[in-house]
C-alpha cells in the first residue's frame, strides 16, 4: 500500500503537462576559458574586457566564444557580445570575484549555467591576464 501512495504523486510530478525544474551542482570538471583579460579601475569602480570560450563544457551546451565588457559598479549581470553569455563582477577587498552566466535553449529545455572565478591584486594589478571559470551550478526548466 505505501508504493501505491508515493507512485501517484510521483505520476502527477512527471506528467506531461507539469513543467521539471532541475538545479545541479558541477563538479567542476566543465570549464569556460578566460583569454586577454584587461581591467581599468578609478576611484567609482573598475571595468574589465576579456574574451570567453566553451573549452571543456557539457556536450549539451553551444560551443561559441564571446566577448565581454563590463564594470563592478552596476551590481548586475551585462550580456556579453552574444547575449547569451553575461557578466557580473563583485568587488571585493584586493580581489574581484566575475560570476559568468549562460543562459540557452536545446529543444524545450532551458538551462542555466553558473560559474565564477577570484581575480586577485597582489601588486594593485590582476594577478593573470588567462585564467579558467569553473561551471559551479547548472539550471533546467523544461
Amino acid at each position: 500500500m505505501k508504493t501505491s501512495n508515493i507512485l501517484l504523486p510521483l505520476g502527477a510530478l512527471f506528467s506531461t503537462s507539469a513543467a521539471l525544474a532541475i538545479r545541479s551542482q558541477a563538479t567542476n570538471l566543465h570549464y569556460w576559458s578566460v583569454t586577454n583579460y584587461t581591467e581599468g579601475c578609478s576611484p567609482a569602480g573598475c571595468a574589465y574586457t576579456f574574451s570567453l570560450t566553451p573549452t571543456y563544457t557539457p556536450d549539451f551546451e553551444p560551443k561559441v566564444a564571446t566577448t565581454c565588457v563590463g564594470n563592478d559598479i552596476n551590481g548586475y549581470y551585462e550580456a556579453c557580445s552574444n547575449p547569451a553569455f553575461s557578466t557580473y563582477a563583485i568587488p571585493g577587498a584586493q580581489n574581484q570575484t566575475l560570476l559568468v552566466k549562460h543562459e540557452f535553449y536545446q529543444g524545450e529545455a532551458r538551462y542555466t549555467i553558473i560559474g565564477n572565478h577570484t581575480i586577485t591584486y597582489p601588486n594593485g594589478k590582476p594577478d593573470a591576464t588567462e585564467f579558467v571559470v569553473p561551471q559551479t551550478t547548472i539550471y533546467a526548466v523544461a
